[in-house]
């Protein structure tokens, strides 16, 4: 029981000129009452994952008057293998059906380059260009970009000294040879 609640019975002992339920009056402030009279909803859940067979999982439930409860939930064990689902369509393998030296020259021998319709073709040039690496499909409208299969620029690392790696090296060649390790 917090400080605020006070039950009659314990107005009563700490009252005792008190002498009937009729005569006693509680001042609760107004807020308490709308707070009270006010419906409580669920704010958030949370849950932490454990796929392990009998592993915890904690879920956390936090209501709109900030209360918060916690459970802990076991894992059961792992189920028997299901049935095997139906065989999906035969899929068709991807491939490049031609590459051009630019989008211009693409887009230029759409009519006459022996594409098929739905099939894609890519783009190789400079990789300095931004059209390298761009991929795109053969519709009856022309041809629409599909994606750009070029990676993100590396970061570039500290610079090396070779010439102490190859006189390393050497040295360990030298050094296998004379004693007949190889």
């Amino acid at each position: 029981m917090s400080e605020k609640e006070v039950t009659l019975d314990k107005l009563y002992a700490d009252n005792p000129q008190v002498i009937g339920r009729e005569q006693v009056a509680i001042y609760v402030p107004i807020d308490d009452i709308v707070k009270a009279l006010q419906p409580i909803y669920i704010k958030t859940i949370e849950q932490s994952v454990s796929n392990e067979d009998s592993g915890i999982n904690t879920i956390k439930i936090t209501l709109t008057n900030n209360e918060v409860f916690e459970f802990e939930v076991k894992n059961g064990s792992k189920g028997k293998q299901g049935d095997p689902g139906e065989q999906g369509p035969q899929g068709e393998p991807f491939f490049i059906s031609k590459i051009f030296k630019s989008v211009d020259e693409m887009n230029r021998s759409w009519e006459t380059d022996g594409v098929p319709f739905g099939r894609y073709v890519a783009i190789d040039t400079d990789v300095e260009n931004d059209e390298a690496a761009q991929v795109y499909i053969k519709t009856e409208q022309g041809y629409k970009f599909v994606t750009d299969l070029s990676g993100k620029q590396g970061i570039e690392g500290p610079p090396v000294e070779v010439e102490p790696i190859i006189n390393e090296l050497k040295q360990y060649i030298d050094d296998a040879f004379l004693s007949k390790k190889w």
